[in-house]
This record gives C-alpha cells, structure tokens and sequence, in this order.
C-alpha cells in the first residue's frame, strides 16, 4: 500500500512535497504528486469549528477521525475504477513558524487491498501506526506499506463488550445502529451525534456482529463537521460543548429526513423514531454477556446469497428465534426467499393465526392450490348476500375467472379454450353449489383436479402395501388389529378411484404404475371376504366389530354433483326452449333418483332450481 501526509505547510523546499505553503500534501511515496494526490484532499483535513473552540483544545484531547471511503476513477464504478482508502486526521498544535491554530495532520494509507474489510479499517483505531504531528526528520519521499505488519490498535471483541457494559447510553447507540443497518433502503444513509470513539466501538461491533457481507460498499467517518451535505454512509458529527445555532439547525434538519437514519446524545434533539427489530434486543443482550459466538453460529445456517441481504438476515432470525413475533408482512417478504417459502405460505395459511381478509392480503403471492383453499373458505364462511356487498371479495372472484394468456394459434387457441372452460366450471361448481347445499359441508362436494386424485392414489397404495404386500398377504391375515389397518388402507384406496371415476377421463392405466385393476379386484375381494365375516355367527377369522366397511364404495359407482355438473355439459347447448329445458331437467332428476348418495337426493329439490334458474346463465 501506499501513504501520504497532509498539513498546513510554510514555503520552502523540504516543508512540502511541492515546496508550496498552505494545505499540502506533506510528503507521499515515490512518485506520487500532489496533482495525483488532490482528490484525497477533502477526505484528509479535520473539522473547523470556531476560534475559541481551537484556542481550548489540545492534541491529547482532541477529537480523532477516521474516514473510510472511495474514489471513482473514470464514468463507471468496475473492478479496476473503484479505490478505497483510509485516512486518519487529528488536530495540531499551533504552527511553530506561522502560530496559525487550528492545524491538523491527516495520514493516508492508499489503495485498501481488497482483504481489507470494513472491520479491518475499524481496529486501526488508536493504532500506533499513524503519524499524527510533523516534524524535520519526515522527509518528502516515504516508504510503501507492507499491509501484514500494521498494528491493530484498541478495538478488540474484549474492548468492545467492556465498552457496551460501561452505559446504557452506548448500548442505546449500538441498537440505533443495528437496527438502521437491518432497515436501510437504497440511498438512506446514518448519521451519529456524540464522540467518534463511541463511533467507532459501535461500527466495530456491528461488523462483529452482523455478516460482513453486508458491510462491502459501506464507507464511514467518525469525525465531520455538522452538514446536511455528506458523502459518507455513515457518518457521526460530534456535538460542541456550546450550543451554536446552525448545527442546531442542522441536526434538526437531519433528524426529519426520511432517508436519514439520525441518532442524537441530545435531548433537545429528537432520534429517528423507527420499531426495534427482535434480533436487535437479541444482538445487544449476546453482546453484553460476551457471547458473541452465537451469532457465528446461527451465520452458518444462513445460506451465503443470503447474507448481504439486510431483510433476508432478520428473516431468517425471526423465523428461527421468534417465530410467534412473524408478522404477515414479514411472511410476504419471506415468500421471496427460497429457503422459507414453503414455511412462509405455510404460516400464511394457518387460519388460527391470521383472519380470511389477512390471508387474502397475499392471495396473489400463493400458488394455485393455496389460492384455491382461500377461496374455498371465502365461498363456505360467507353468504352470497356478504359476497355480493363485499367489493373486495367480489373483484376477488371474478378476477379468478380471468386468463392473462393470450391465444397466437388455433392450436394454442383451442387448448387455452378448453382449460378456460374447465377453470370456469369448477370455480362456478364450488361457488354455486355452496350456495345451493343449505347447511351441509361445501366439501364434500368440491372436488380437485384429476391429476390431483391420480397423485393421492399414487401416494396411498404404498400405504396399502406397507400394510399386505400383495393379494396373497391379504387373505392371509390372522391377527384382529392387521385386518383392521388392511381394511382402513384399502377403505381409503376406494375412497379415492370412486372420485376418480366421476371424471370423465379416468383411464386406469394411469393408476396401473402403482396398482393395477386386477390387483385391486384381487384385493376387493379379501376386503368384501372380511366384511362377510362381519355377519358371520362363527368367523373363520378376529374380524374387529369397530370398523366401517362402507362396502358401497366398492360395489357402486358413486353418482354426486360433479357427474351431474359434466351431464349437463354433454345436453345440448344453446338457447334454451321451456321444453327442451324440462327434458334437460327431467334427465339429471332421473340420475339423482338413481343415486345411492343420500345427500344428494336430499338435494333434489335445491339443483333442480339451480339448474332451472341459473345454470344456463352462466358465462
């Protein structure tokens, strides 16, 4: 690395490195100049305040500053164009040739490696390294750097417990600066009131205590007179002992920026006024009781694209730590992080937590499925009437009729058609029928996708198979609590190929993968073998008494509403006449008689005026 000084020098050859008076650059490596050098100048200088402010200082209690920041060289921000540097600056006795007050001496140490981070340019604090007063023996040419043999200086894991436990007050200050650090948006930018070396301890346990990912761009200064115009990220103006009107002005300017994190030591002066993370109040107590390792450890659970994210990193801690603090806008910001989706929209649907109209905040941010839920549940808590009234449900329902595909080609046209029509007549089945089915469960007659029952068969036959391997197995059970989970297994088997064969494409050689149709008669037939012995005064086998078979199930095709809603669909279409429309009638009350599900023939009456009413009303 290279270095440079910056004072106020007198003229003469040897004071400067130009030989020119006035602020300049004292002396610098081989081959640099002063021309190459200004554009450091305005980050090595100390803050002026006023002559009497100069005249009661001394260099031992002076305030220090320690500026990291960067130039841009050229248009862009690349690889190459962007250089970083630290410069420390510290306030000078008067000039011994000139008795001018109020000199400093800055020391600059150009370009930061990039190993360099910006902890490692923290514990430069206080280090024995810089070069704080001119002298004769300093010559105009110095030497470069090796960067391995700085010294650190007093910042230290150690040094920075001891430091947060001496005052509530700078425990108060690390908060405020965990916190904006976790909350800052594009362009916002912090700023400090009260001593750099409080300054500098708080930025130091923040990286210490948040990845360093984060820290990549950030540039900081410890030292800077009160202005409403600053280049660094964040920055901390120490307050004089003696109110002065425009840095009054100033800080209170600050204070009502939007964009301005402001943390003040006075009470005068308001402190942005932003709600404490949980992981703050986390990171502040593992801090004050030296346990800071805890931290390290929860890092490495959080995966590394992760890490540079402000928003991403108290997610993931409030996900693992305080998952009862999780708000729905946290949940709708972790729907975007990989990791916790799935336990994000999980949350989001949990009905104990959050009301219909919470969950409804996200509706578009659900998949497919979850959306269908919520509108299954808008559909069964509410009346038609409250659906109708509620402007939000009703946009709610008719925008989930919509496409946003648009056809390009008869293929493409005939296909998005079809899947339209389909989409519309299940939403309509599932709202009209819960209209129509009085005080019964709306589920039992809303039914998924074909596809959705295919996978619930391929999903319960090893279940079946866990139980009795194959047809022989089951004849072959002697044991009362085997034949009662062979008999549950297969019950739910059943269960699910009745709904499949409402659907006019069940084919079953997409079920033949997992169990085909001479299996299963094979397995229907132990299953109505032990119903039998159900009735039987001597059974061959402990068949238990507890269990109902449901034999309808595998000795009738179910008739419900979704084979009386694609009945319809088949009649013919267009506008109906009064006696064409009675025909229609006339056939679907003829398959309900035939029905051997008593709820719907219970339901009789209710179709019938669904069908004459509404149905061929329908978009």
């Amino acid at each position: 690395m290279n270095q440079a000084y910056f004072t106020f020098c007198c003229s003469g050859t040897g004071k400067s490195l130009s030989g020119l008076g006035g602020d300049r650059v004292r002396a610098a490596v081989n081959g640099a100049s002063e021309t190459g050098l200004a554009l450091y100048k305005q980050y090595c200088n100390y803050p002026q305040y006023s002559h009497n402010t100069r005249n009661e200082q001394s260099q031992e209690t002076a305030l220090k500053s320690l500026s990291f920041a960067k130039l841009v060289f050229g248009k862009a921000e690349t690889e190459t164009g962007v250089q970083r540097f630290l410069a420390h600056s510290v306030y000078t006795q008067p000039d011994k040739e000139t008795l001018r007050e109020g000199n400093y001496f800055s020391h600059l140490i150009y370009p930061v490696p990039n190993s360099w981070t910006v902890r490692t340019a923290l514990q430069m604090w206080e280090s024995p390294f810089w070069v704080t007063q001119d002298s004769d023996d300093i010559a105009p040419e110095l030497p470069a750097i090796d960067e391995n043999a700085i010294p650190f200086g007093i910042i230290n894991e150690k040094s920075f417990v001891e430091f947060l436990r001496s005052a509530p007050e700078r425990q108060e200050k690390f908060s405020f600066l965990l916190n904006s650090l976790l909350t800052l948006k594009p362009n916002d930018k912090i700023v400090l009131t009260g001593l750099p070396e409080e300054a500098a301890f708080c930025l130091w346990g923040a990286t210490r205590c948040l990845p360093l990912p984060m820290w990549n761009n950030i540039t900081f200064s410890t030292h800077e007179k009160p202005t409403l115009s600053f280049s660094f990220d964040i920055v901390n103006f120490p307050m004089s002992s003696t109110s002065e009107n425009q840095e009054d002005y100033i800080f209170s300017e600050l204070s009502r920026r939007p964009n301005i994190h402001f943390y003040s030591n006075s009470p005068q002066i308001s402190t942005s006024e932003r709600s404490v993370l949980p992981i703050v109040n986390d990171i502040l107590e593992i801090s004050i009781n030296d346990e800071i390792h805890l931290l390290d450890e929860f890092y490495q659970t959080v995966p590394a694209a992760q890490k540079n994210s402000e928003i991403a990193l108290r997610l993931f801690w409030i996900f693992a730590n305080h998952p009862e603090q999780i708000s729905l806008h946290d949940l709708g910001m972790a729907i975007d992080i990989p990791e916790l989706k799935n336990q994000a929209i999980e949350m989001i649907m949990d009905s104990s937590r959050f009301s219909l109209d919470e969950q409804l905040e996200l509706f578009n941010r659900l998949d497919v499925q979850r959306q269908d839920a919520l509108l299954n549940r808008l559909i069964s808590e509410n009346s038609i009437e409250q659906i109708r009234s509620n402007e939000r449900y009703s946009n709610l329902l008719v925008s989930a009729l919509k496409t946003q595909e648009k056809p390009t080609t008869p293929e493409k046209d005939l296909s998005l058609l079809q899947q339209t029509l389909q989409n519309i007549i299940n939403f309509i089945r599932k709202l009209l029928l819960r209209l129509f089915s009085g005080d019964g469960d709306p589920n039992e007659y809303l039914l998924e996708s074909y596809e959705y029952y295919v996978q619930k068969w391929l999903n319960q036959v090893p279940v079946l198979r866990k139980v009795v391997p194959d047809v022989d197995t089951a004849g072959q059970l002697q044991n009362e609590d085997e034949i009662r989970m062979f008999i549950i297994a297969f019950r739910t088997l059943v269960s699910t190929l009745a709904t499949l064969k409402t659907f006019s494409k069940f084919d079953w050689s997409d079920l033949d993968i997992a169990l085909n149709e001479e299996e299963f008669e094979g397995y229907k037939s132990w299953y109505l073998y032990y119903r039998d012995q159900t009735s039987n005064p001597n059974p061959k086998v402990p068949v238990p008494v507890d269990v109902d078979f449901d034999v309808e199930l595998v000795r009738t095709d179910r008739i419900n509403v979704v084979y009386i809603l694609n009945l319809l669909r088949s009649v013919r279409r267009g506008e109906r006449k009064e006696g064409e429309l009675e025909a229609d009638l006339d056939l679907v009350l003829r398959e309900i008689e035939r029905s051997d599900n008593e709820s719907l023939r219970a339901k009789k009456d209710v179709m019938a005026e669904f069908i004459r009413t509404r149905f061929y009303d329908l978009p």
